[in-house]
């Protein structure tokens, strides 16, 4: 699933023109490709061109993934895996607006107050009520709050739907709430003992993540 909806605009960018690479075998496009398929200017293709390779340098681990001009005309990916995508894909997500006002709306609206919220997380008062009633927006929009299987309960649908996000965000990455980490680790060593077989690793991460969203704020019925 794509979840680049909740992403600041130019992250947005560069995450769709680094995703046209990882679908391209030579791992090579051509600059008016990208700048035609982005509705970029020549200047604007050049700015983005050196924060992708920043947000790269982020999250490359010993072997460095970059984009380099290696024929004029055309930017070739070097080492650009799913795995290093995915790690971008998270690295845009934790820095994007959207996200932490999602954070709030889903997880700590009933722990702290918006004042309390915004102080933790270094953001202008503004910027976070601009960012809760742009989030409404973006999820109706993205189909958040419908049903995607058979059982129509609103609640049901939403739990469903951040299991999915933070599954597909931060599974085999890092986990999503680092302070739930002991917790969550003492509930699934408990039920161990009590299944059939040993948990795999996509299972644990599953059954780490079902925890996780066991503590949103309950839904108001409308």
């Amino acid at each position: 699933m794509n979840y680049s909806y909740l992403f600041s605009k130019n992250d947005a960018i560069s995450y769709a023109i680094l995703a046209s690479f990882n679908a391209e075998t030579s791992r090579t496009i051509s600059k008016e490709a990208i700048g035609t398929a982005n509705d970029l200017t020549n200047y604007q293709l050049n700015k983005f061109f050196v924060v992708i390779n920043a947000d790269l340098m982020q999250v490359s681990g010993d072997q460095p993934c970059y984009l380099e001009e290696v024929k004029t005309g055309a930017w070739t990916a070097f080492n650009l895996e799913t795995t290093t995508l995915q790690k971008i894909a998270l690295l845009y997500l934790n820095r994007s607006s959207l996200y932490t006002a999602l954070v709030y709306r889903f997880f700590y609206d009933n722990l702290y107050t918006k004042r309390e919220y915004i102080v933790a997380n270094y953001m202008s008062s503004s910027a976070f009520y601009r960012s809760l009633d742009q989030l409404e927006v973006v999820l109706k929009k993205n189909h958040f709050y419908t049903s995607s299987t058979l059982f129509k309960d609103k609640e049901f649908t939403i739990r469903l739907h951040l299991f999915q996000l933070y599954y597909t965000m931060y599974n085999t990455l890092t986990p999503p709430f680092e302070s739930l980490n002991d917790l969550i680790s003492n509930l699934i060593n408990t039920i161990q003992p009590h299944l059939p077989t040993d948990l795999r690793p996509t299972e644990v991460t599953k059954l780490a993540t079902f925890f996780t969203n066991l503590d949103i704020t309950p839904v108001q019925s409308s």
